[in-house]
């Protein structure tokens, strides 16, 4: 009868711990937001020719803006030099944007 029971209890243990497990296929891969850090004129050159973005200098600091992962809006922007960072993909991606006041006249 102990047996028995043990078994009993020891298959209800296992199930409950397998149908906990996470099926990571269907795990989340993206952020829902862009962090949007603004940078200096040289840190974005120093970026750009080093091809290299420190992120973890801009993790702890709090963002000039945050927008959702697919409508990020310049225009919502002061001018200067930005650097987007999201996740895609289960990694971190970050992006340079430059905002200016100049424009392209239409042709008329």
């Amino acid at each position: 009868m102990n047996k028995a029971l043990i078994l009993n209890f020891i298959f209800l243990l296992l199930s409950d711990i397998l149908i906990a497990q996470v099926n990571l296929s269907r795990v989340r891969k993206e952020s829902r937001q862009v962090m949007v850090c603004k940078i200096s004129a040289a840190d974005a050159e120093k970026f750009i020719l080093n091809d290299s973005i420190d992120i973890d200098r801009f993790i702890s600091s709090s963002p000039a803006a945050i927008f959702p992962y697919d409508s990020v809006d310049e225009k919502k922007l002061p001018i200067g030099q930005y650097m987007l960072i999201a996740i895609e993909d289960s990694r971190i991606r970050a992006s340079l944007i430059g905002v200016s006041n100049l424009f392209q006249p239409a042709n008329g």
